[in-house]
């Protein structure tokens, strides 16, 4: 996915739960009741499960990339050590 679509997508996140939480807050601090401290408390656990989520794709993406350029290298060295077996094949050829 387009990195400036997750950034998006991730402020749209944010700013919602923030919102959330402080309306719960707002009406926590006027009259405090059972249901909004629930509230207050399901909000703050699915931020911390969603964050999670979101570092776990950060590291997953990190990964990726880690792991394309070490194949993208490998194929490089493959493709000049292919070259340079042949540059001594045809040396041999003309030694021969």
């Amino acid at each position: 996915m387009n990195k400036d679509i997750v950034r998006i997508k991730d402020l749209d996140y944010l700013k919602n739960i923030d919102l959330l939480i402080s309306l719960v807050q707002k009406k926590q601090d006027k009259a405090p009741n059972e249901v909004l401290t629930t509230m207050g408390t399901a909000l703050k656990d699915i931020f911390y499960y969603v964050n999670s989520l979101q570092m776990d794709r950060a590291a997953y993406t990190e990964a990726m990339s880690q792991f394309r350029s070490a194949r993208n290298d490998a194929e490089l060295r493959n493709k000049n050590l292919l070259i340079e077996v042949e540059n001594l094949k045809q040396q041999i050829e003309i030694l021969n």
